[in-house]
């Protein structure tokens, strides 16, 4: 069963599509991937820590700053 879901390539955001516990390890676009805390079935992750004033991209759209 998939566990995450991303839409497009350069997605930065994912969704758990089930919950997802604290050193979790996925690949994603063939990137290896630790999860760092428990992420609730439904929720968002970024792929890598963001910095204040980083575009968050889900959807192959900015959704966020």
């Amino acid at each position: 069963m998939q566990t995450f879901l991303q839409i497009e390539a350069q997605d930065n955001l994912i969704v758990a599509l089930q919950t997802l516990e604290s050193g979790t390890e996925l690949i994603v676009g063939g990137q290896p991937v630790t999860i760092k805390e428990r992420i609730p079935a439904k929720h968002k992750f970024a792929l890598s820590d963001l910095a204040a004033g980083d575009n968050a991209v889900m959807y192959g759209v900015i959704v966020g700053k």
